[in-house]
């Protein structure tokens, strides 16, 4: 059941050979439109050793062609928490604050050291996406954590956001108990009450940084989504709730190996999951999704509304096979509508 339509100029943002920091692979990217202009942020790897990421951005009129901006990285691996790469940019809009946030996940170490370091969400907010303010870590250095996404409001009197941690499942405390434990004490949770696999949690905070009350949202059911899931984008309000995009990752069987592929689900305003989709409402087919860094990968991390289109109005922005920028669109409406038919 895709619900998604690719653009023909797919991919729309790939490799320039001829820069030291966005040579290999450039994907991911998150997206944010201001006026008339569509501000594109993206993980880029370059050729030096370690796999070092950092984040570019692009500017487009139409949302399809984009320019990049400058020569250079606009966020960089420079602080200690950060150092070792910076990844996955995801942006979030705050109205009433009329500011932009954007988390991204930073690594100490290069991933491609040893020991490596875990991923962690950090934070830094802009107004033009040229000029950023980082404001350090936004999630504990112990909790593997590389998604955090702000809700775009406060809910009664607190910051909202869905987290991915990895050690909070039966997977990963069977494997390392004693770390695990500790955690859990100080999170109030039951190692009985965790999901099999990782899976997406909401956690509440004063201050976007220390997060407390975690609780599972949902975890992966379907055959698409055995291996873990996570979320894509930031919640987005409706009238019957809030929209989740999220990735669903399956077992590997075969040749082909893992597939990432999207999902959605309705929460109310409890937070309850009222409607999901049993299959994926999109997945890779074209060899820019299915052949790269990472195979078979339709990894979204951005969208943007345009509000003067009356049909195809929904762009989402993708990560094709970890390797090159894509964008898909249908129609926002049309979406909820579908989802909607698949009430719990």
């Amino acid at each position: 059941m895709e619900l998604f339509v690719r653009a023909k100029e797919n991919p729309i943002l790939v490799p320039k050979k001829d820069s030291w920091w966005e040579s290999r692979a450039v994907f991911n990217p998150s997206a944010a439109k201001i006026g008339d202009k569509v501000y594109l942020l993206y993980r880029a790897i370059g050729n030096e050793p370690g796999y070092i990421s950092r984040i570019g951005l692009a500017i487009s009129y139409d949302g399809i062609h984009f320019e990049r901006f400058g020569k250079e990285p606009v966020l960089k691996p420079d602080k200690v928490y950060d150092r070792g790469a910076v990844e996955d940019p995801k942006i979030i809009y705050f109205p009433k604050e009329n500011r932009y946030y954007v988390q991204y996940a930073a690594h100490k170490k290069p991933p491609g050291s040893f020991p490596s370091s875990i991923a962690t969400a950090a934070l830094v907010t802009t107004n033009d996406f040229k000029r950023f303010k980082k404001h350090g870590l936004c999630t504990s250095e112990k909790l593997d954590n590389r998604y955090c996404l702000l809700f775009p409001e406060k809910i009664n009197g607190h910051y909202v956001s869905l987290q991915r941690p990895q050690v909070l499942c039966k997977e990963y405390y069977f494997k390392k108990r004693i770390d695990t434990e500790k955690i859990l004490k100080r999170l109030h949770l039951s190692p009985k009450k965790l999901p099999e696999k990782p899976a997406i949690w909401i956690a509440f905070s004063k201050n976007k940084k220390n997060w407390k009350k975690f609780r599972l949202l949902f975890e992966g059911e379907n055959w698409w989504e055995k291996d873990k899931i996570g979320p894509s984008l930031p919640p987005i309000k409706t009238k019957f709730g809030w929209l989740i995009i999220y990735h669903g990752v399956d077992k590997a069987v075969g040749e082909k190996g893992r597939t990432y592929r999207i999902g959605a689900v309705m929460l109310n305003k409890k937070f309850g999951v009222i409607a999901r989709f049993p299959e994926p409402i999109f997945e890779p087919k074209e060899e820019y999704e299915i052949t790269g860094d990472v195979a078979n990968a339709t990894f979204v991390s951005g969208y943007v509304l345009f509000e003067n289109k009356k049909n195809e109005n929904f762009y989402i922005y993708y990560g094709g096979a970890d390797t090159v920028c894509c964008v898909a669109f249908t129609n926002f409406d049309y979406l909820v509508e579908e989802l909607m038919k698949n009430r719990l």
